[in-house]
């Protein structure tokens, strides 16, 4: 394993266990030479793993997620799976008006509708 990887590794450890932290703080924390730390720093920055943002002139890093997005759309396809297989156990049409007149779907296409829903929308 590579310097800076261990870097990268102990940066997100640090944060989450400390939250947001002063740049030069978690610099003397990590031991490491500037370069490799700011290497390492930018790596994350570019994965979208860590942001930075400034307080006064103070600069501060913070983990923008630690959940995974390929997790989240994971997680949507299968509560969208899980709402389709409990609508179809419910036997009902729902009901829409279209141009004033009832319109019956049935409940896949709402199932459908809700599951397009959530992963447009990424749930959260």
């Amino acid at each position: 394993m590579s310097k800076i990887n261990e870097v990268q590794d102990f940066i997100v450890g640090y944060l989450k266990e400390n939250g947001a932290s002063y740049i030069n703080e978690l610099y003397e924390a990590s031991g490491a030479s500037k370069d490799t730390f700011y290497k390492a720093l930018n790596n994350l920055i570019d994965d979208e793993i860590v942001t930075t943002y400034r307080d006064g002139k103070r600069r501060y890093v913070k983990l923008i997620s630690s959940f995974p997005g390929y997790l989240k759309s994971l997680t949507a396809i299968t509560i969208a799976v899980l709402f389709m297989m409990y609508v179809s156990t419910l036997n009902f049409d729902v009901l829409m008006i279209n141009f004033g007149k009832p319109y019956p779907i049935k409940y896949p296409d709402t199932s459908f509708f809700y599951m397009i829903l959530m992963f447009f929308l990424g749930l959260w």
